[in-house]
């Protein structure tokens, strides 16, 4: 009897511990949500009504699409829709050489008998402190033909320090006796690393991807630098401009968007904002669980 009551104290306590653990994680989802859905909220209501309610509303009484109407006003010929093929173009492409490039120097760099491993390690893990400054990175940049080019949002960033070192720890958690076995098969060492390495480091992979993938979704201090073309403007540029201006009047007409009725200001900032970051919201859930394992696994090894 009393091991049995002592059983469903503990069973109770766990259940209370787990009750108070969902308590906390459901508050942290609600007031990281909450802004969100305010924002959305607002960016469907009408400007009489959002500003009736002091600019605090939880439900929509009526919904007003005027902002979203006048962001694609022109249909594919908006702004806002060349933003998004820039940015598409660049998360793409970028992400593309960021892995090709990353992963070649994190693999090798991870191997235990690369000659001047450790000098070049120092290298990279000094670039994670120091860097050259704004004003000779513009100067290089500059001279080397990036101003109104849509390669400036490619090469200066074709590595990131920070995530090769993640990568590498991840890469030095994969045991070597399966190499090894490789070579002593006849693997060549691009064989091993193509074969082999690159697809047991698919978690490791997509968490870099993913951060490489926001990182270039939220581009736009390179575009007001080097960019005089607006047609290579990204999304987040365009966001920029909409969140800066507080004239919604004078934004429109730099776009040169024919509008006689303007949709309020909040709406127009809210339905921009909901736009620019829904993809990678959609795109994050499905990346997750590498995310998660890619970053435990990863950091098993320094």
């Amino acid at each position: 009897m009393k091991n049995t009551s002592k059983l469903k104290k503990i069973f109770r306590l766990e259940n209370l511990w787990n009750l108070i653990i969902y308590a906390i994680l459901a508050f942290l989802a609600f007031i990281t949500l909450f802004p969100f859905w305010v924002l959305i909220v607002g960016s469907i209501t009408s400007s009489e009504t959002y500003y009736a309610n002091g600019g605090m509303m939880l439900i929509p009484t009526e919904l007003d699409f005027s902002a979203y109407k006048y962001i694609f006003a022109k249909g594919w010929a908006s702004p806002i829709i060349s933003g998004y093929i820039v940015t598409i173009a660049e998360t793409l492409i970028g992400v593309g050489v960021n892995l090709v490039l990353s992963a070649m120097l994190a693999y090798a760099l991870s191997r235990p008998h690369l000659p001047g491993k450790s000098i070049m390690m120092k290298f990279v893990f000094f670039t994670t402190l120091f860097s050259g400054g704004l004003i000779p990175s513009y100067l290089l940049n500059v001279s080397l033909g990036f101003v109104n080019n849509f390669w400036v949002y490619i090469i200066p960033t074709a590595i990131s320090a920070f995530n090769v070192v993640v990568l590498r720890n991840f890469f030095m958690s994969i045991p070597h006796e399966l190499e090894e076995a490789a070579i002593i098969d006849g693997a060549s060492n691009l064989r091993v690393f193509l074969q082999i390495v690159l697809p047991l480091a698919v978690p490791g992979l997509a968490t870099i991807a993913l951060f490489y993938a926001v990182s270039h979704w939220n581009e736009w201090f390179n575009a007001v630098l080097y960019m005089r073309d607006q047609t290579l403007w990204p999304l987040q540029m365009y966001l920029r401009e909409i969140l800066v201006k507080s004239d919604v009047t004078s934004l429109f007409n730099v776009y040169m968007m024919d509008t006689s009725e303007l949709p309020p200001s909040f709406a127009t900032k809210g339905a921009t904002t909901i736009v620019t970051t829904l993809p990678i919201l959609v795109l994050y859930p499905f990346l997750q669980r590498y995310f998660v394992q890619g970053m435990t696994m990863g950091s098993v090894k320094g």
